[in-house]
């Protein structure tokens, strides 16, 4: 699980960043490595993999908290 929780990390940190450059420079960085030629079901898919790697992420949050509980005990 180790690695797919970094994995996940990792993912959701990259869609931090597209959101950032989307938003303050108004470009989508996944349409501009793509030559402005990608379908709109490729955004889809990419932006969705990183939507489920971010609402893995949040699972991580629970898991630290349930360790440091544990070691309280």
């Amino acid at each position: 699980m180790q690695r797919m929780d970094t994995f996940a990390l990792v993912l959701a940190s990259i869609g931090a960043i597209v959101w950032g450059v989307t938003a303050f420079f108004g470009i989508n960085p996944v349409e501009w490595l793509n030559n402005n030629q990608t379908t709109e079901s490729l955004n889809r898919i990419v932006f969705s993999i990183i939507a489920i790697a971010g609402i893995w992420s949040i699972r991580m949050l629970f898991k630290r908290r349930e360790e440091v509980a544990e070691k309280r005990r």
